[in-house]
């Protein structure tokens, strides 16, 4: 469509008021000359492209109309004099001396003044509560992912634990065996395999204790088993309805974290122990065979 640049005063067709609704969800009334209902529609989708035109009815203006162009982005003689800009995103005619749209905020760049892009896909910027509110949800997610991985490493070094026990009663009953303590008897070993094999019995045994006091319950600490044991229904139900949920994951993580973390540190012990073990019991061998 082909428009001719007038003032909307000067225009002798009649007016038409319309209703501009903007993809960021802004709408505001405006009016635009027509010959007829279906010319004016035209020539608003042609003014404003970006926006979802309403026809509302002819528009009663004042026989002493204003000459000059309307804030809202009328074609006016000041188009063809280059005295306005067009905005980039609701393509308004903006006077010359605005450096911002007066129907959307922004500037001649397009951004407003939260920084975004002008386009048809553009969602508000958040409010400051809805920033907050996403902020405490996601901090409560990470919370409880924190939670649930401690207590999936928790779970771990308990099965692992459980392993190294019965590695190290299974090697020291084999010891007892060959020594010949569960017969009776005397192995009839030389001296440095005896002296070999008794001293990776004492290790094995240290194994089993180290492994054992991992398994060691701890009626300490500040969340847990612990306190709740000394709650009642009731009064554990009102502590929890007042406890912040980002606080009481993050609490459960430290404490599942805590007992993992002393766990793998018994771990290592038990380990180094049960290598000590295994040089001892090649030491037995060997020392068996040269006799």
């Amino acid at each position: 469509m082909s428009e001719t640049t007038q003032a909307y005063a000067d225009d002798p067709r009649p007016g038409w008021r319309v209703r501009l609704s903007w993809p960021g969800g802004t709408s505001h009334e405006d009016a635009i000359r027509g010959e007829d209902r279906q010319d004016a529609l035209e020539r608003a989708r042609w003014n404003w492209p970006n926006a979802e035109v309403e026809i509302l009815g002819p528009d009663e203006e004042p026989e002493q109309a204003p000459a000059s162009p309307s804030p809202g982005g009328r074609l006016a003689v000041a188009e063809e004099l280059g005295t306005t800009w067009r905005c980039t995103a609701c393509a308004t005619y903006v006077a010359d001396d605005q450096d911002e749209c007066t129907v959307c905020e922004r500037g001649r760049d397009g951004r407003d003044r939260h920084g975004r892009d002008g386009g048809e896909n553009e969602t508000p910027a958040p409010t400051d509560d809805e920033d907050a509110a996403e902020k405490e949800r996601r901090t409560v997610e990470l919370a409880a992912a924190a939670a649930e991985r401690a207590e999936a490493d928790l779970e771990r070094s308990g099965t692992r634990t459980s392993g190294l026990l019965q590695l190290a009663s299974g090697l020291l009953a084999i010891i007892a065996a060959a020594a010949g303590l569960s017969a009776g008897d005397g192995g009839g070993f030389p001296a440095a395999a005896e002296v070999a094999i008794s001293l990776a019995a004492v290790l094995l045994a240290a194994v089993i204790a180290v492994l054992g006091s991992s398994w060691w319950p701890r009626h300490t600490g500040t969340g847990g088993t612990p306190v709740y044991a000394q709650h009642t229904p009731t009064s554990l139900a009102a502590e929890l309805a007042e406890a912040d949920p980002k606080e009481w994951y993050a609490e459960h993580a430290c404490v599942a974290g805590a007992i993992t973390y002393r766990r793998h540190r018994l771990q290592r012990w038990a380990v180094a122990l049960l290598v000590g073990v295994g040089a001892l019991l090649v030491v037995a061998t060997v020392a068996a065979l040269l006799a």
